[in-house]
């Protein structure tokens, strides 16, 4: 199975190169997201990384059908 991961702050270029590096991950990164980018992209999201410009409140949640786990980096 492949899993989709999203990242919606910036982070180091190193973590994106290993997240990328592992098959079963479809790694979505394009910096840092809107919050309007970040609620349209995490309904495909399996996992989800933030930073402390990405705010997971109710809505980012209700948003995320197929979500398992949100990982903040830094």
């Amino acid at each position: 199975m492949r899993y989709t991961v999203l990242i919606s702050d910036n982070i180091d270029d190193r973590a994106i190169t290993m997240l990328k590096g592992k098959s079963e991950l479809d790694v979505v990164y394009n910096g840092k997201l809107s919050r309007e980018d970040t609620l349209a992209a995490v309904p495909d999201a399996h996992a989800m990384i933030i930073r402390s410009g990405t705010k997971a409140n109710a809505e980012l949640l209700d948003a995320a059908e197929n979500l398992k786990v949100i990982v903040r980096a830094g």
